[in-house]
């Protein structure tokens, strides 16, 4: 009787087993059903030792992610003996990816070294390895031709440089995407400021069944479109570090001690539970642009380039949604088009540091490698017309402009056909503001290497800064005070001291300019 009982239970085991495997072997040929209409790249006779640079990149992986990669290594595999294998890594959990990434004996060769995760901070921690003069002119002259010593001297740690930066300006203003469609069916004429943004996000969420604003994670966008833009703010460390522009000389300010902020987390907090945004907010994972895309919801916050290549999309191929960019910032004395500035650094370590910096350097001049990283395939995900990009109804799959650090160079830059004079009116006024502040994009702090505590400063990030940005706490006050607290022990205000000593430094040497 056990004996036959034991088989049943068997019989039953290796049943689920089948249909688990028979789902995922389905999704899985469903996906590669789509990903093999994508032209396959020419066969071309490989080295027979290619090297792989694994790469960690902050941002989104899109569908079509992994087919682009194996035409750009059709390329690498013949120009420089070398194919890439990309992963990423999501914006909200960068510090804490680096620190595993970090620890697993550097088993990456090239990480996503941007000034507001922490770059400073690691080059500190010897995470990365210093790039030479000589190493750069070897492997990667025409990049380092490229790049201003004064730009270079600015990014070095101790008098030693440990990230390659992309030279490509971009704008740093955040901007309101807005389903149309939508305004024009509740009668709302404009978004200007937040409480029009919230009197259409009510209509949404009293006459729609889809979410009014679907943010998630930490909710960044959200904060600098509504409170930091207006202000004349720029955050430039996620544990609420900010660069005050708003006075004669910029200055370095802790957000929850600035005015304004308690009062910004209060709306955030109302508008949790008045569901204007998920109730979950905090604890969900980003999902705001996919989310816009399928219509179920009726804004997403982004920089305005990114709402141009989106909204071109989206007119393209779900013209109904009608979606219009706004400035909700208002009337403001000065333009922050603070970006930090992004880049590759070579992981301490690692044994690739050639070919990585090669790389690089066909990233930045060969126009097929940096023309598939950054619009996809061309035939399948643009088209091209009088040499300008038109996107296909497959270039959701592979957005251009899909991610900031492919961007090293604005040689093979294309300009999108399809882009619709509200976003380019609204960028051609930034980029000609005469108030405009620039030159930040390098600045970071130089910390010393005893003075912060970088694990503990992010666990207060995971603990409270983040949560408490998207409205997760009822009681605003004390969570601050315990995270002033918790900060403290792990040094991060000496960390802000130092700040402002050297930005008092920085702007006799260097100015706004």
């Amino acid at each position: 009787m056990k004996k036959m009982k034991l088989i049943k239970r068997l019989l039953l085991l290796l049943t689920v087993a089948f249909l688990v495997v028979f789902f995922f072997s389905a999704m899985y040929k469903d996906e590669q059903s789509i990903i093999s209409t994508i032209p396959e790249p020419n066969p071309s006779v490989s080295p027979k030792d290619v090297v792989q640079l694994k790469i960690c990149v902050v941002g989104k992986k899109y569908p079509d992610f992994d087919a682009v990669q194996e035409q750009v290594n059709v390329i690498l595999r013949k120009e420089i003996g070398a194919e890439i294998k990309v992963d990423f890594i999501e914006k909200s959990t960068a510090t804490e990816s680096y620190t595993a990434i970090f620890a697993g004996e550097h088993n990456v060769n090239l990480i996503d070294a941007n000034v507001f995760y922490d770059y400073k901070i690691w080059a500190s921690r010897q995470a990365y390895m210093p790039i030479t003069e000589n190493m750069m002119k070897l492997c990667a002259p025409k990049t380092y031709e490229k790049l201003s010593p004064r730009l270079l001297e600015q990014l070095k740690y101790h008098s030693r440089l440990y990230m390659v930066p992309s030279t490509v300006e971009r704008s740093g203003e955040y901007v309101v995407l807005a389903r149309g469609d939508l305004m024009e069916r509740y009668g709302v004429e404009s978004l200007t400021d937040v409480d029009e943004l919230e009197h259409f996000l009510r209509q949404i969420r009293d006459n729609e069944d889809i979410m009014p604003y679907d943010v998630g994670s930490v909710g960044h966008e959200l904060l600098q479109a509504v409170y930091l833009q207006p202000r004349s703010l720029q955050m430039i460390d996620s544990s609420l570090l900010a660069l005050d522009f708003s006075g004669k000389k910029p200055e370095i300010v802790w957000l929850p001690e600035y005015e304004g902020f308690a009062q910004y987390l209060r709306m955030v907090q109302r508008w949790r539970g008045d569901d204007l945004i998920p109730e979950n907010a905090a604890a969900r994972k980003p999902v705001a642009e996919d989310s816009f895309i399928q219509g179920r919801s009726a804004i997403y916050i982004c920089r305005i380039e990114e709402a141009m290549q989106l909204q071109s999309y989206i007119d393209n191929s779900l013209p109904r949604y009608n979606p219009r960019i706004f400035d909700i910032s208002g009337e403001r004395a000065a333009w922050c088009d603070y970006e930090p500035l992004s880049g590759f650094a070579v992981v301490g370590g690692s044994h690739n540091a050639a070919k990585s910096l090669a790389f690089i350097e066909q990233l930045s001049t060969n126009e097929k490698v940096y023309r598939l990283l950054n619009y996809g395939v061309e035939g399948y995900h643009y088209q091209l017309e009088d040499g300008k990009y038109i996107p296909t109804e497959h270039a959701g799959r592979y957005p251009a402009g899909n991610n900031r650090l492919w961007q090293f160079t604005e040689e093979f830059a294309l300009e999108n056909r399809l882009q619709r004079a509200d976003g380019l009116e609204l960028l051609k006024r930034y980029q000609s503001s005469e108030s405009k502040l620039r030159g930040f994009g390098s600045f970071s702090i130089d910390p010393d290497a005893n003075t912060i505590g970088l694990i503990d400063k992010e666990r207060v990030n995971i603990r409270y800064i983040y949560p408490l940005t998207l409205g997760a706490f009822d009681d605003i006050v004390l969570t601050i005070e315990k995270s002033k607290n918790e900060l403290s022990s792990a040094g991060f205000f000496e960390y802000m001291k130092n700040g402002r000593s050297q930005l008092a430094k920085y702007l006799q040497e260097n100015g706004g300019e």
